[in-house]
């Protein structure tokens, strides 16, 4: 079974430059203009909220440099997380993620939809594939499903926009949600352009599932795939499908094919009906990064490439039209310190011109 390496490989953030001690959280797209845009949180230690940062760097198409760091989003002492990405047409880049408090933390953040303590979630837009960006616009109201959830994470990692169907052209970000000591997964959907938000329904779940960190890919008219983390004692990846565009799911149940750390990890959909999946594939530790393939909407899944890394963790993939598999991702390296830090890294794969990719995994 012929498991493809990569073509090339590049550092895009390496933690101890620019002025940040860390880069995490790594999130990519392809902008209408064929521009990569690979977005991280830039924090000032390796805590999750540490005063971080949105940051970005672009590589315009054709080009092998990229662009000096530029920041898309920061709030004085306030931390903000997990860069969730959408590009669309003409030039637009939604980039949702959300804000911490200083001295608040995922834990220490209090339930409620208004208040200084609260976490809130935040929009921003750009016009220009990436390169100036609006001021953000508060969406919290219509992304809290109610008054009792304490924090939301979108993503990490990319948004869709459905191309089939009654909700054709329907913009959709993964959402997981935390009320209390438990997590749900659901979709926060637009169906204006991204004037206004609404939440759909949580995905069911049983009692030995925690859906945690969640990713999305389109299938069929009005389905979407989600594909996320568990929190519970299974080590292995969970799905559920919606035949409506997000709204509702079926119930979360856990993939044997796909062992899984508890990390983030990354789906996306291309326009011959394959899926791509990466994760850390073992069940106790972030290694053997491995990017599977689906042609049955994720009913199956078989090897595709490896990034060859000795640690591999959070991840993004992203398309560059039918011939080019790009993954963003986390990896570790000793640095001239003593300390391992975080490099984000982009590896570039073939993808077999054949009508069935799987195939050749």
């Amino acid at each position: 079974m012929l498991v493809f390496a990569a073509l090339s490989v590049q550092d895009v953030f390496v933690s101890g430059t620019d002025g940040f001690d860390t880069f995490r959280i790594p999130a990519l797209a392809v902008a209408s203009d064929g521009s990569l845009l690979a977005f991280a949180e830039g924090r000032a230690s390796l805590d999750d909220q540490a005063g971080n940062k949105i940051v970005l760097r672009r590589r315009r198409k054709g080009a092998e440099e990229w662009s000096p760091l530029q920041i898309v989003a920061s709030d004085e002492a306030a931390s903000l997380n997990n860069p969730c990405v959408l590009t669309l047409p003409h030039g637009r880049v939604l980039l949702m993620y959300q804000r911490y408090p200083a001295g608040r933390r995922e834990a220490t953040a209090p339930p409620g939809l208004d208040g200084p303590r609260i976490m809130r979630c935040f929009l921003v837009e750009s016009r220009d594939d990436g390169k100036t960006w609006d001021r953000p616009r508060d969406i919290t109201t219509q992304a809290k499903r109610d008054a009792s959830v304490r924090t939301l994470a979108s993503g990490p990692g990319v948004g869709i926009r459905l191309t089939e169907g009654k909700r054709r052209g329907r913009l959709v970000f993964p959402f997981n949600e935390r009320a209390g000591h438990g997590w749900d997964v659901f979709a926060l959907f637009s169906d204006d352009g991204g004037k206004t938000w609404k939440a759909g329904s949580a995905a069911p779940q049983p009692p030995d599932v925690q859906a945690n960190e969640v990713q999305m890919a389109e299938g069929g008219p009005d389905g979407i795939l989600l594909n996320a983390r568990n929190q519970d004692t299974v080590r292995e990846r969970l799905q559920a499908i919606s035949s409506d565009g997000g709204e509702t799911w079926s119930e979360v149940r856990p993939v044997a094919a796909l062992p899984d750390p508890a990390c983030m990890g990354s789906l996306i959909g291309d326009r011959r009906g394959a899926l791509y999946f990466a994760n850390p594939a073992d069940r106790s530790e972030r290694r053997n990064g491995t990017i599977y393939s689906s042609r049955d909407f994720g009913a199956t899944w078989v090897p595709f490439a490896k990034p060859g890394e000795s640690s591999f963790g959070y991840s993004c993939l992203a398309l560059s039209g039918e011939k080019t598999l790009f993954c963003l991702y986390e990896t570790e390296r000793p640095m001239p310190d003593g300390r391992r830090r975080y490099v984000i890294r982009l590896a570039e794969f073939p993808i077999p011109q054949s009508s069935d990719p799987s195939k050749h995994a």
